[in-house]
């Protein structure tokens, strides 16, 4: 079968489409037959080898063979003993299988084999393209927005990525009064995407917004947590994202540190907001979608072979929305 692959870390060049082994599904798992397989942020913190505190845990100091994409839309080729839940020919949409702190990858390739439960039915009324665009950014936002109440005034800075676009749409449909932060040519797509108000970071700096804020998701990591709590209301939230990348050495944990060192004296809760691998999440999002409250924002839809353009148009930064490779033709 055909996949990218990479030998050593760096930028969207090293990317290669390879042939490699059809893998071989086992006790409780699937063998997908990948239609179309979403890009994330996290591909390129993998990919370029940052923070360098990270490549131990990723693929070692010197890469062995990797992939990219972790979220995937297809069709079930094969099931192995113990699967009920799905059959051979079910459209389904899910996640290449987490295997420690960081998402995994390869799912930019002709087959994936994952665990039964890393995958569910399409949502109905979604294209492939579109299913693939939804697990991990649709995930993040998912638990993002988790204890938002009817109300309740939200804050997404960077609303036009792949994690604010779905966090806007999950805050609204839990009732929120959403304000979404973003660059100037992305305002009239996070307002079509519900926000009931829109900051466009070129002309007003939305840390300096009238304090009001049950919860701000910072996607964009260009203020510090202290500046985003003046808008917060005491006992209010904020939560990172570390969308962009941080130090190349430690990454974000400077941030993080400074984070706790706040949280011991201020009456507001910082944390960092990593997504945890879930099948209930998918069950979620599906049921949001195929209630009408969430449509995955797609912005760019590449061919396999352009999978390296692909990953150097999400890391120019101006996507609108997911950046997803087609992987079966038509």
């Amino acid at each position: 079968m055909k996949a990218i692959r990479f030998d050593r870390y760096g930028a969207a060049e090293v990317l290669r489409l390879a042939e490699v082994p059809v893998p071989g599904e086992d006790e409780g798992e699937v063998l997908v037959r990948v239609r179309a397989a979403g890009l994330n942020a996290a591909d390129l913190h993998i990919l370029n080898g940052v923070p360098y505190v990270m490549r131990p845990f990723q693929l070692g100091m010197r890469p062995r063979v990797g992939g990219v994409g972790s979220d995937f839309a297809g069709q079930v080729e094969a099931v192995g003993r113990g699967v009920t839940a799905v059959k051979p020919g079910d459209e389904v949409y899910g996640r290449v299988d987490q295997r420690g702190i960081l998402p995994a990858m390869g799912a930019v390739a002709e087959y994936v084999r994952v665990s039964a439960d890393s995958v569910r039915l399409r949502p109905a009324g979604l294209s492939a393209v579109e299913a693939a665009a939804v697990p991990l950014a649709g995930a993040t936002a998912l638990q993002a927005m988790r204890d938002v109440r009817e109300g309740q005034r939200v804050l997404v800075n960077g609303a036009a990525g792949g994690v604010g676009s779905f966090a806007v749409q999950i805050a609204k449909a839990r009732g929120a009064w959403v304000t979404g932060v973003c660059g100037r040519d992305k305002v009239a797509m996070v307002r079509s995407l519900g926000a009931d108000e829109v900051v466009d970071r070129a002309a007003e700096d939305a840390t300096r917004l009238r304090p009001g804020f049950h919860l701000v998701l910072d996607n964009g990591g260009d203020h510090s947590p202290s500046a985003w709590r003046q808008v917060l209301l005491p006992g209010a939230t904020y939560l990172a994202s570390f969308g962009r990348r941080q130090d190349v050495w430690l990454g974000p944990l400077g941030r993080l540190l400074r984070m706790m060192a706040l949280n011991l004296v201020v009456n507001q809760r910082l944390a960092p907001l990593v997504a945890k691998p879930s099948g209930a999440d998918l069950d979620a999002l599906t049921r949001l979608i195929e209630d009408g409250h969430v449509r995955p924002a797609v912005d760019r839809v590449f061919p396999l072979a352009d999978t390296p353009a692909a990953v150097a148009h999400l890391a120019g930064g101006t996507a609108r929305g997911k950046v997803v490779v087609a992987v079966e033709e038509g």
